[in-house]
């Protein structure tokens, strides 16, 4: 098949990452497969000019997950909308957010059969237009999403029970405990701080605080973006890295002895299956794929947003005797194991190679064996 990713700009978000995986494995798989964005405005007037005599800092380039999957890219100038002639033909053309679906609804049937890979809330989405969103919703647009809860959504909000449900996978390879798990001498814990409200930074930093009250040798990690702390949202208390690598954030998972996942809304929440992948249970809500992954015994679900009732129940994880503990480390791991990025990805092309197949009446999709 011949498949195009719509993205707005590459980034290091979750988002970006499951698009970068299947992507590639798309490609790996003997795939043809482009991926078009946004990139950065050209260069102009004073800008331009102090080039000219080297007098400009060179522009940074922002990391992406495209990137570290070795894909390239066809980055157009960002002041401006795709349009179809900045997209090869294909079989297949995705789009994961509100205005790459504006964009794809917009392209001719050569672009291919049209998919819109739901991996958030748009409605949720900074500068979100509820009209367009709403439009490419009630379309004819085939639908897949990543969680039971985005189904849910998609059917009570836009009338769309047909969505199919792909669920992600974790990089066990990479997200692994790297020596057999035991309860640390001094009581761990961590969280991802965001910039973004609603991952809730805030209730993560006062449910630890309660808890080092009544475990004064309590660690906190906590990992996300630059000037955090600087920003007053993480505490000078928390051990808290800047950026990391892949395989530092795999390092900080395997450190804790639970993991916090607070977020009011997600689309899926990548961090529940890495920190699964490194034998840590998880405190979480019910956002996401939360209540699909996370149990009794691997953790805790909390309906509560209250600071007191999850840093309770964190405490009982932390404070549970080793082999208790022990048990629920496993049971994350069996977990995390039971979403491979293999099985998400065979479910992914298939539901491509199925609609590709569709749109050509074929049948029977999947007994040709051709790409």
């Amino acid at each position: 098949m011949k498949v195009t990713f719509l993205i707005s700009r590459p980034s290091m978000s979750g988002g970006a990452r499951v698009n970068a995986r299947y992507a590639r494995m798309l490609k790996d798989n003997g795939h043809e497969v482009s991926i078009v964005g946004l990139g950065e405005p050209p260069v102009h007037g004073l800008r331009k000019l102090l080039k000219i005599f080297g007098l400009s800092r060179r522009r940074r380039v922002s990391p992406s997950h495209f990137q570290r999957e070795g894909l390239e890219l066809k980055l157009i100038d960002g002041r401006r909308r795709l349009n179809s002639d900045d997209i090869p033909d294909a079989d297949i053309l995705i789009a994961s957010f509100w205005r790459a679906g504006e964009w794809m609804a917009e392209m001719p049937p050569s672009k291919g059969e049209k998919i819109y890979f739901v991996q958030g809330r748009d409605a949720d989405a900074i500068f979100s237009d509820s009209e367009t969103i709403e439009k490419l919703f009630r379309s004819d647009i085939r639908l897949l999403t990543v969680s039971r809860w985005l189904k849910s959504v998609i059917a009570d909000e836009y009338a769309r029970p047909d969505c199919e449900i792909i669920p992600n996978g974790v990089d066990t390879n990479l997200f692994a405990p790297g020596a057999p798990r035991l309860k640390n001498a001094a009581p761990t814990i961590g969280f991802v701080a965001s910039d973004n409200p609603a991952k809730r930074t805030d209730l993560a930093v006062e449910t630890c605080q309660l808890l080092r009250a009544s475990i004064p040798q309590l660690r906190v990690f906590a990992f996300g973006p630059r000037g955090a702390p600087e920003r007053g949202a993480v505490p000078d208390w928390v051990e808290y890295s800047p950026t990391p690598t892949q395989e530092k954030i795999a390092a900080i998972y395997a450190a804790c002895d639970a993991w916090l996942f607070l977020s009011d809304q997600e689309g899926y929440g990548l961090p529940l299956l890495e920190a699964f992948a490194c034998g840590t249970p998880i405190v979480a809500r019910p956002a996401g794929a939360a209540p699909d992954l996370v149990t009794s015994e691997n953790g805790a679900l909390v309906e509560s947003a209250s600071a007191q009732i999850i840093a309770d129940a964190a405490e009982r994880i932390i404070r549970a005797p080793a082999p208790v503990w022990k048990s629920m480390s496993e049971a994350a791991l069996a977990t995390a194991r039971r979403h491979r990025w293999a099985d998400s990805f065979e479910k992914f092309e298939a539901a491509l190679i199925n609609a590709a197949c569709a749109r050509q009446g074929s049948v029977n999709p999947r007994s040709s064996g051709s790409k």
